[in-house]
């Protein structure tokens, strides 16, 4: 074997190649390193830049080979191995220019997704018209004294859930107010409530063409409710219906530690016929706070 060194080969015609004719049986032509591992670089046209290919390092152990695609190239194709001749790092892998896989994650864990939305779409086997199903609009979670907690903007003919897990108040022997808001903003003056509270069938109150519907309380201890109330917002048929219970009260009533309540509330007959409720309210009157602690949710049902 002989060697030539040095620096520079270089064709000896206009417009021709150097060409490096192997005699392997394996057609291979060997780029050998010296302290570091081999790498073939291809410069620009000015000599300034060039990329490499640049072996594994020695501790890899690998002696692989890759074949390049077989077919035809195309844009937005990926480099993929079709097929592998041998095993471990002796094996010839076959690429091809493919398409990117659609992918299948059966044990996708959801604690990895950080940012984003998930579409309808991904829901698989749920339409708003095979059922219906619940979104968070908003939660109002008071941090310092408030007055009163609205909710406001919302969508005609749709239907509302709403979750008070705790509202408290900053005295005792309180009522809980509930308005209906009109697109202004502001209550309106004109409805009709029905409460029955407790299992007793005449304990209960009824007003007509008042501003407000309200749940009493059950003693003059009371200054804490927790309640779920769902609400219909249909021009005409604005309706509300309430079920809770009082969450502080210091003496037992027909074995319960508080009186559980029932209250709907409607438009009285002299509310416009096309009226419908664009917001809701919730306070203790003029006087009395919510405090730190009130936490009330709304939902919407999503129909088709």
């Amino acid at each position: 074997m002989s060697n030539l060194n040095v620096n520079e080969i270089e064709a000896n015609g206009t417009n021709s190649n150097v060409k490096v004719v192997s005699k392997s049986t394996d057609g291979s032509c060997k780029i050998k390193s010296g302290s570091n591992d081999a790498t073939l670089q291809l410069n620009c046209s000015a000599q300034s830049h060039g990329v490499k290919l640049k072996a594994p390092a020695d501790s890899a152990g690998q002696n692989y080979t890759i074949a390049l695609p077989d077919n035809q190239i195309a844009a937005s194709k990926f480099l993929k191995v079709k097929s592998v001749v041998g095993s471990g790092s002796t094996g010839v892998g076959q690429l091809e220019f493919s398409d990117a896989p659609t992918g299948v994650y059966p044990n996708l864990n959801a604690s990895n997704i950080t940012t984003g939305t998930l579409p309808v779409a991904r829901i698989d086997g749920f339409t708003p018209s095979g059922g219906a199903a619940l979104k968070l609009i908003s939660t109002a979670e008071v941090s310092s004294t408030v007055g009163q907690v609205d909710f406001t903007g919302l969508d005609d003919n749709s239907i509302y859930l709403i979750q008070a897990r705790e509202t408290t108040f900053d005295i005792t022997d309180m009522q809980l107010r509930i308005y209906f808001l009109d697109s202004s903003g502001n209550a309106y003056s004109n409805l009709n409530f029905a409460m029955q509270k407790g299992f007793s069938a005449n304990s209960g109150d009824y007003a007509t063409n008042t501003g407000y519907g309200f749940i009493r309380p059950a003693s003059s201890n009371t200054r804490k409710y927790q309640f779920t109330a769902h609400l219909i917002t249909s021009a005409g048929f604005s309706f509300m219906w309430t079920k809770g219970q009082n969450i502080d009260k210091s003496n037992y009533s027909q074995g319960n530690f508080a009186d559980p309540y029932i209250m709907n509330m409607g438009f009285h007959s002299s509310v416009s016929a096309g009226a419908r409720v664009h917001g809701i309210r919730f306070t203790g009157g003029t006087t009395r706070s919510f405090i730190p602690g009130t936490t009330i949710h709304l939902y919407k049902y999503l129909e088709s």
